[in-house]
C-alpha cells in the first residue's frame, strides 16, 4: 500500500464516505463526504494525486477542477488536498494565488508532499534538482513552450538579471546550471533573459570554462 492509498484509507477510517473517483488528464481525484449528524452531509473533501511527478499542468488541473467542485451549491464546507511525491511549493503557491481569486476558497487548499517512495509507480520521494543531476545531461536542450510560459509567469514577464520588462519577440531562455555542464531542462533550472543579459552571462560562462 503506497502513501496515497494510506491517505484514502485514513479518511475512510475517520468516517468519510468515498463518493466519487475520476481519472483526469494529469491525475486522479477522489470526493469524500462526512456525515456527523441528522442534518445530512456537512463536510466534503477533495483529494487529487498526479499520475506521475507533479507538474504545472497537474497543479492547474487540480486548482481548476477543485474550484468547479466548490461551485456546487450544496451547503456544506469543503477542503481540497493536492497530494504528491514531489512539488515546487513556491510554484504551487503562486498558481493558487493567481488562479483562485476567492481568499476563503484559497484557504481551504492544502499541499501534502509525501516522503514515501512508491517504486511501482516510479515516483521519487522528492523533486529532482539540477544540482543532484550534474553530469547527467538532458537529451533535450530547448525549453518547451509550456515551460517558457511558466518561467515568464514566475518572473512576472521581467528579465531575471536586469528586471526590465521583456519583449516577447526577443526574449531568450537560459539554463541557470548550464546545459553543457549537466544542467537539466526543467522549469526550476530555467530563466528568461533579455538579449543583452544573455550575452553577458554566456560570456562569463565561457571565461569560467577557459579558467578551468
Amino acid at each position: 500500500m503506497d502513501a496515497f492509498e494510506k491517505l484514502v484509507l485514513k479518511y475512510e477510517k475517520q468516517g468519510y464516505k468515498r463518493e466519487n473517483k475520476k481519472s483526469l488528464k494529469y491525475g486522479v481525484r477522489y470526493f469524500f463526504r462526512l456525515r456527523k449528524g441528522l442534518l445530512g452531509w456537512d463536510q466534503g473533501a477533495y483529494i487529487y494525486s498526479p499520475n506521475a511527478n507533479s507538474s504545472t499542468e497537474s497543479m492547474r488541473e487540480f486548482l481548476t477542477d477543485y474550484e468547479k467542485y466548490c461551485d456546487e451549491d450544496d451547503g456544506y464546507p469543503k477542503k481540497g488536498l493536492f497530494f504528491c511525491y514531489d512539488c515546487d511549493e513556491k510554484l504551487f503557491k503562486d498558481l493558487k494565488l493567481a488562479m483562485i481569486r476567492d481568499k476563503d476558497l484559497r484557504n481551504t487548499i492544502k499541499l501534502a508532499v509525501s516522503t514515501d517512495k512508491d517504486k511501482s509507480k516510479n515516483r521519487p520521494s522528492k523533486a529532482i534538482t539540477p544540482k543532484e543531476n550534474r553530469g547527467q545531461r538532458d537529451i533535450r536542450r530547448a525549453f518547451a513552450q509550456t515551460q517558457k510560459n511558466e518561467i515568464l509567469f514566475q518572473q512576472d514577464g521581467k528579465c531575471a538579471e536586469c528586471h526590465k520588462k521583456l519583449d516577447p519577440r526577443t526574449v531568450e531562455f537560459d539554463h541557470k546550471e548550464p546545459w553543457a555542464s549537466g544542467g537539466r531542462t526543467v522549469t526550476i533550472n530555467g530563466r528568461a533573459l533579455c538579449v543583452g543579459c544573455h550575452k553577458i552571462i554566456s560570456h562569463r560562462h565561457r571565461l569560467k570554462q577557459v579558467d578551468k
